[in-house]
């Protein structure tokens, strides 16, 4: 979350779900809610808004999905894999989208959500004001640290083909679509492409 946000929202904790306050009502943004709403397939997770205490408190609808942080400390180089492509693939999507403020995604891994019945990848997204001027390169330079600094993390991802793609995603002139073609060649030449949907046995 950048300093923009960061000042216009409280984490609400306690909470099985992912809850924020708005610090000023007039911070919340309609029609980033309406487009939340409305775009089903973009693999953000659900957000449901009521008012708290005279505040907008904003509820992401976590359910059985787990961070990725805790799916990096429980899952082979296959499954990760698998997610980490997935990710890859949802962030170029909503990339391209051309209806989201992309500064307003949230790229903590910590906050990057995996549904280990299918790896899909789930984002939070915030239908709140932003200072923040994104664009499509910055976006992409912070997706591409965050994904480095998930590497550096958890020794699952010491494996050569993740430090292959670490120093892909260092590349800077490297589009991240050729790194997923990349990527899914691994998996295919490692036979990791029918773990892809697989439910997995960790919870």
């Amino acid at each position: 979350m950048n300093e923009s946000l960061q000042s216009r929202l409280s984490e609400v904790v306690g909470t099985n779900n992912i809850a924020y306050m708005l610090n000023n009502n007039k911070d919340f943004s309609v029609t980033g809610y309406k487009v939340m709403q409305n775009q089903t397939t973009a693999g953000l997770l659900r957000c449901a808004k009521v008012m708290y205490n005279g505040h907008i408190k904003l509820t992401y609808l976590v359910g059985a999905y787990k961070p990725l942080s805790f799916v990096a400390t429980r899952y082979g180089v296959s499954e990760l894999s698998a997610i980490i492509f997935n990710l890859i693939q949802r962030a170029m999507e909503i990339k391209t989208n051309g209806f989201f403020s992309i500064e307003n995604l949230e790229l903590d891994f910590s906050k990057i959500y995996v549904d280990t019945t299918d790896y899909s990848v789930h984002l939070i997204y915030y239908p709140v004001i932003n200072d923040a001027t994104g664009n499509m390169t910055s976006f992409e330079n912070e997706f591409r640290i965050a994904l480095i600094k998930l590497f550096n993390s958890f020794p699952v991802f010491n494996a050569p083909q993740f430090q292959r793609l670490c120093s892909d995603l260092a590349n800077g002139s490297l589009p991240l679509d050729v790194i997923l073609k990349k990527l899914q060649d691994n998996i295919n030449g490692n036979n990791f492409n029918q773990k892809i949907y697989e439910p997995s046995n960790a919870q």
